[in-house]
């Protein structure tokens, strides 16, 4: 009997080392930042003219090209989410830079942010409300 309660105790504090050790080697070290920042961010119309007029990064609607036909925001750059290249032509861009994206609506907008992100961008606006939204202002 005695035997079993050493090796439930030595068991269960065992488990406990353990978990706490994962709780702090997940931590930041001493005397480093943790980044708080997101790399995707949902911006209103206002936001994101006046992000876009700062002109410090890429304007890109990945709409299609009749889409974009139809109307655009001046001086954007065309890649459609949906086309076969997307993730080609966006390896032509400046990952360090940051990216102003839109669509029609801010869906397929999210999608591309999405996939930017896994490339390795380190900022990207998205218009909410996509250039409906924009339309209307």
């Amino acid at each position: 009997m005695r035997k079993l309660t050493i090796i439930t105790f030595l068991t269960i504090g065992t488990f406990l080392s353990s978990c706490s050790n994962a709780q702090t080697t997940d931590a930041p070290a001493q005397g480093t930042e943790q980044k708080s920042e997101a790399v995707i961010e949902n911006v209103s119309v206002d936001q994101f003219a006046t992000l876009i007029k700062e002109g410090k990064g890429t304007l890109l609607d990945v709409r299609t090209p009749g889409e974009n036909a139809a109307g655009n925001i001046e001086g954007s750059l065309l890649i459609d989410v949906n086309g076969g290249n997307f993730d080609a032509e966006i390896q032509k861009l400046d990952k360090n830079a940051p990216v102003y994206v839109y669509c029609r609506s801010g869906a397929r907008s999210m999608n591309a942010a999405k996939k930017m992100e896994a490339q390795g961008f380190t900022k990207i606006y998205n218009l909410d409300g996509g250039f409906m939204a924009w339309s209307r202002k």
